[in-house]
């Protein structure tokens, strides 16, 4: 998942909101959200702004560094939700152990079309964020590079035996009764 994409889109739907575009009600994800997801997408889809930590903490980028770093323990799911999880990982010591891979993990491939970067956005994007929309290919790209190198000596679980499974909606009254002082 890339929470980068989706906070910067819910952001991006809160400033043009006034134009007639409809809000999103609800969300619907395939696991528990951590605080810092979970706060910034309640907030945004109640129609405020949340402090957040900066993009590149919910990038590919940030996932892929802990996703295949062998020090870090939890199954994909957790980590790719930036949540706590004490499943071991595997490595491998003899990664030829695994066959041919040219297979694996398709979907890393991304092969849908990102927007064109002649899109001129109504409000413009601030200069950062446009950086940030231009260089999504690139941290892609970086992702499959870091998958690539590591996948062959690090393995870890989808989802986690124990791992609470189901479909969540968040929706703007996700954190009701938590207080937060603002």
């Amino acid at each position: 998942m890339e929470w980068d994409i989706l906070i910067l889109m819910l952001e991006r739907r809160n400033l043009v909101a006034h134009q007639g575009t409809a809000s999103i009600k609800f969300m619907n994800f395939d696991g528990l959200l951590p605080y810092k997801l979970l706060y910034s997408i309640t907030r945004l889809l109640n129609g405020k702004f949340a402090e957040r930590p900066p993009l590149e903490e919910f990038s590919i980028e940030a996932i892929g560094s802990q996703l295949w770093n062998p020090q870090i323990s939890g199954c994909r799911r957790c980590i790719c939700s930036f949540r706590v999880c004490d499943h071991p990982v595997r490595t491998l010591s003899d990664p030829d152990s695994l066959g041919d891979d040219r297979n694996r993990n398709l979907g890393l491939l991304w092969s849908y079309p990102t927007p064109s970067e002649h899109t001129a956005p109504n409000p413009p994007l601030s200069a950062y964020l446009t950086e940030w929309v231009k260089e999504k290919r690139t941290r892609r790209l970086k992702f499959m590079e870091m998958s690539k190198a590591a996948r062959r000596r690090v393995l870890r679980s989808v989802v986690w035996g124990s791992e609470i499974t189901g479909r969540y909606i968040v929706n703007r009254y996700s954190m009701d009764g938590a207080y937060f002082a603002e």
